[in-house]
């Protein structure tokens, strides 16, 4: 099931068990705050028809990146290419942009079914255990030769204590 496109390039989709938000890379240097904030006052100007899609796209960001963290993982993605230093920096950037309440439909809408995946609580542990467990093959193939090991010691526990009969 696909969302409906918050900009033409940061879109939702759930499929079943889990959900991907799509986002273009983007790259932050010294001046992107200050282009967004330039955009952002453009996008204000009571002739320009526009459905206030930068603003938008800044508040997901801003929701997104919280912390260190986070900046880390749009980092890993290659979501978010930055040249500030730190990981800090981005986040601080971030913060300082202050957003308007402009077009809130497209921001809640995104949010929404974001958080409609993230309702019941087994589709938020099946999605934990496959970030922990099957993020890589490596992981996975460990997980799988460790439960079957337990499953051998098991039945070796069970057949020693209990022998089958006419042994």
């Amino acid at each position: 099931m696909k969302a409906k496109a918050m900009e033409d390039n940061m879109t939702f989709h759930q499929r079943g068990w889990y959900g991907e938000v799509k986002v273009t890379r983007r790259a932050v240097s010294s001046y992107t705050k200050a282009i967004y904030l330039n955009m952002i006052a453009y996008e204000m100007c009571p002739h320009n028809p526009n459905d206030f899609r930068i603003s938008s796209y800044v508040r997901v960001m801003k929701s997104l990146i919280m912390k260190e963290s986070d900046v880390e993982e749009l980092r890993n993605r290659k979501i978010l290419v930055h040249c500030l230093g730190r990981d800090d920096e981005v986040v601080k950037m971030f913060d300082q942009i202050d957003i308007p309440p402009v077009n809130l439909f497209m921001f809640n809408q995104l949010r929404y079914e974001m958080g409609m995946l993230h309702n019941t609580k087994i589709k938020a542990w099946f999605w934990e255990l496959f970030v922990t467990y099957f993020s890589s093959p490596w992981k996975a193939l460990g997980l799988f030769i460790g439960t079957a090991l337990l499953v051998l010691t098991l039945v070796q526990t069970h057949y020693t204590i209990k022998p089958p009969k006419g042994n």
